[in-house]
């Protein structure tokens, strides 16, 4: 269950990037919004990125340690 924990994460990671990656290419070669508009969104979207690869790694070990528990108790 570990192994998976992390696949996860490194498959949320890659997503998270290639996200980040497609709107900062987006905003810089084909929108016309100034330089601290587009700054400002590229930070909203990479806190974004970050907050969710935070909240399914936490799920994942509580749901790591949810069956660690229930099979030790049995």
């Amino acid at each position: 269950m570990f192994d998976l924990n992390r696949w996860i994460g490194v498959r949320l990671e890659i997503l998270s990037g290639a996200f980040v990656a497609t709107l900062c290419a987006y905003l810089i070669y084909w929108s016309r919004a100034n330089a601290a508009n587009t700054g400002f969104s590229l930070n909203l979207a990479f806190e974004f990125t970050s907050l969710m690869l935070w909240f399914v790694r936490g799920w994942n070990q509580f749901e790591v340690e949810s069956n660690r528990c229930a099979v030790s108790l049995f």
